[in-house]
């Protein structure tokens, strides 16, 4: 019987302490919110430096190139599954995620395959580098108010 009435009243505490938390919301919405993605690499045992040979030389110069976004930060990973992470800051935010194929996108494959001497040669520098990803994973997130 103490059972029962304890939680009546836990019940009666939980549905009261609800109703007034719903009269005491506002909406708001945030501030100049900072989108970031988020990419995880895990590269196949001993291609590590052969990826990074390849950001280096194309992709890199392929964003200065096209004046494109590059990472915020790139971080070399010492624990966990996963070799590396890039960071990448959404100039344009959470809309980033409604293109297909982006205006940078265009403008920093265009410059790669201008470095690489053609689509072809660009293709097949993209193709070796994904060879060498044995998996990735990719997060969006945005910076605390």
């Amino acid at each position: 019987m103490k059972k029962s009435i304890f939680f009546g009243l836990m019940t009666l505490v939980f549905i009261g302490s609800q109703s007034i938390c719903a009269q005491e919301m506002v909406a708001k919405k945030h501030e100049n919110p900072q989108w970031y993605n988020i990419v995880h690499i895990d590269y196949h045992s001993g291609t590590y430096s052969k990826a990074l040979g390849i950001i280096d030389k194309y992709y890199r110069k392929a964003s200065e190139k096209a004046g494109t976004n590059m990472p915020a930060m790139i971080i070399e990973l010492n624990t966990g599954p996963y070799d590396s992470m890039a960071v990448w800051h959404m100039k344009d935010g959470i809309e980033s995620m409604n293109w297909d194929i982006s205006p940078d996108n265009i403008k920093w494959r265009e410059a790669l395959n201008e470095i690489a001497g053609g689509k072809d040669k660009a293709d097949e520098i993209i193709k070796e580098y994904q060879s060498y990803v044995a998996s990735s994973t990719n997060s969006i997130g945005r910076l605390r108010d």
